[in-house]
């Protein structure tokens, strides 16, 4: 027997980029909260230009839901606890969490900040809500 609770929590994972080669790529993992409308994760982006780009940053923010769209605003930074700010990302997802969407961030590299302006945020998964499992139960979840 199994007891388990959905939490309202979810993953959301994006690949964000033109796909171009020599192109900055992000790759953003995130848990979405629908009671608090919160967002948090973590982010890499990537280029294959030399020099080649690797930025992490740690990411938190909230999002907004307007008919099917999900509207996205996240900030980040490098370590967590320093204040300082190294991320700036909106997506804008017109027919919802599990659809194609466009986004815009902002990344600070070697003291200098970046644009990366309406490319393409592709899903890299299904919405699949989180469950929590009730102590001394199989650990099994609702499928």
């Amino acid at each position: 027997m199994s007891a388990s609770t959905t939490v309202n929590l979810f993953q959301a994972h994006w690949r964000i980029g033109t796909g171009a080669p020599g192109a900055p790529s992000l790759d953003l993992q995130t848990v979405v909260s629908t009671v608090t409308r919160q967002i948090q994760g973590g982010g890499d982006i990537t280029q294959t230009t030399n020099p080649p780009l690797d930025v992490h940053t740690i990411v938190n923010g909230h999002y907004s839901q307007l008919g099917h769209a999900v509207v996205i605003s996240l900030t980040g930074m490098a370590q967590p606890g320093t204040g300082l700010q190294n991320f700036i990302c909106h997506i804008y997802l017109t027919n919802g969490w599990n659809q194609d969407g466009i986004a815009s961030y902002r990344f600070l590299n070697n003291g200098k900040w970046q644009d990366v302006d309406n490319v393409k945020a592709t899903p890299l998964h299904t919405e699949q809500p989180m469950t929590a499992t009730a102590p001394g139960t199989t650990g099994r979840t609702k499928g």
